[in-house]
């Protein structure tokens, strides 16, 4: 027997709180983590021990944001300048505060619309309007006076009759506008003075918002094209008009300009046709942003109020 043989050398292992001094060490898969045994190079004799874990992934070593630089600690997504933030597993959201009001400028001259007027003529105007916050929008609202221009008998001053409005909200990519959403309203009412009921004219006529129901309209902060229309229905022998509180187009051209001038961009302006309905894409040769006298005359741009859910 040779003298390795008769030589045994104790090794004591401990781990936590436990001390290992005689019999057999395991050292045990757990916890992802596998062991394993190799000979030394040295001798053949199996005396290295090997540990692998599957699954691992680095740790996050720093997180900097604008200036500042966090290598340590617990980092937190504070809740502040309209973001609110979540975790989603191992997923951090954020989300923008939403809209509850929005409004596309300031209430200004009346521009008008009257009937009966020609399915060729331009009927749909168009203007450039963008959002810097997303914003569930559910109703409209527009100043509109409805006046009778013309009438031809006494009988007729309080006339039957009705109108619709519609609305869309049209999303820009390169030289075609697409329909996103939109809303039509259509009102009719009998004929009488009283200005309390809607159901008759006195409670429709004169100068009022006009509210339109959207349903949900889900917009996301950019730029848009926000689309009107509007017409009116009488009897024979009375005129019926819209004035509509907005602006003449919302910019200065010279009367001198082509009326069907091809517009370079999506600006304010006008669809170039009639049409029955929202069209659900405008090309940018369909847009017209020259004007004409008549067109001054007839059409603008509308005040447009948008609310949300409060």
């Amino acid at each position: 027997m040779g003298f390795l043989d008769t030589l045994r050398i104790g090794v004591d292992v401990s781990v936590g709180t436990i001390l290992a001094q005689s019999g057999t060490v395991v050292f045990s898969n757990s916890n992802s983590v596998t062991f394993g045994m190799q000979s030394s190079w040295l001798t053949s004799v199996y005396s290295v021990i090997t540990a692998s874990q599957s699954g691992a992934t680095a740790a996050i070593q720093s997180i900097s944001a604008g200036t500042t630089q966090v290598t340590s600690g617990q980092v937190v997504f504070s809740n502040s300048g309209g973001f609110s933030f979540g975790v989603n597993g191992q997923t951090v959201t954020a989300q923008l505060s939403l809209l509850k009001y929005w409004q596309n400028q300031v209430a200004g001259a009346f521009w008008g619309i009257s009937v009966p007027w020609s399915s060729t003529n331009p009927n749909l105007s168009l203007q450039r309007i963008s959002f810097g916050y997303p914003m569930s929008a559910t109703r409209a609202d527009l100043l509109i006076a409805l006046i009778t221009a013309n009438t031809t008998t006494a009988s007729l001053s309080t006339p039957t009759g009705s109108y619709t409005i519609s609305l869309g909200v049209y999303t820009l990519s390169r030289s075609t506008a697409s329909l996103a959403s939109s809303a039509t309203i259509a009102v009719s009412w009998a004929s009488g003075s009283t200005t309390s009921a809607a159901s008759i004219f006195g409670g429709q006529s004169g100068s009022r918002f006009r509210s339109v129901p959207l349903g949900t309209w889900s917009i996301t902060p950019g730029e848009y094209l926000l689309g009107f229309m509007a017409s009116l229905s009488a009897p024979v022998g009375v005129t019926l008009g819209f004035k509509v509180s907005g602006s003449q187009c919302g910019q200065t051209w010279s009367l001198s300009q082509a009326p069907n001038q091809i517009a370079q961009y999506f600006g304010n302006g006008y669809y170039s046709t009639g049409t029955p309905s929202l069209p659900s894409s405008v090309q940018l040769t369909d847009f017209v942003m020259s004007n004409s006298v008549t067109f001054l005359e007839k059409w603008g741009q509308p005040y447009v109020q948008l609310a949300g859910t409060f």
